[in-house]
């Protein structure tokens, strides 16, 4: 009955899901209701593009960044990657990132997610 209206049981998917999974899927899903819940078409909602350049804009922010935290001595830009979202590619660079810090497993299109680490030396 609900496939033959176009909706999901989400009771008997969510039993399916492996638990980490979907921890992961869920603030993501909740986005997705968010923007549903406002008004946005479904067609809006899943289009895979950003209106703007999300990468470009990162960039802008580099010297605003900079300029309040003046101890601040290096900001790289990293394009997260894979299922899992553990490693990631330094967009100016493309140096493989192995490991990334765990907040960046959240990011996702038009939400990026920040890490601010001490330097040694």
């Amino acid at each position: 009955m609900l496939a033959e209206r176009g909706l999901i049981d989400v009771q008997a998917l969510s039993k399916t899901m492996d638990r980490a999974a979907a921890k992961q899927a869920m603030p993501f899903v909740t986005a997705l209701k968010k923007q549903l819940d406002a008004g946005l078409s479904r067609d809006e909602v899943l289009a895979a593009e950003l209106p703007f350049d999300e990468r470009a804009v990162l960039g802008e922010m580099v010297p605003g960044l900079r300029q309040v935290l003046p101890r601040c001595r290096a900001v790289k830009i990293v394009r997260v990657e894979g299922n899992e979202r553990r490693t990631g590619t330094v967009v100016d660079s493309g140096a493989v990132v192995p490991e990334l810090p765990p907040a960046a497993a959240a990011a996702a299109p038009g939400n990026p997610r920040f890490s601010f680490e001490n330097l040694v030396g």
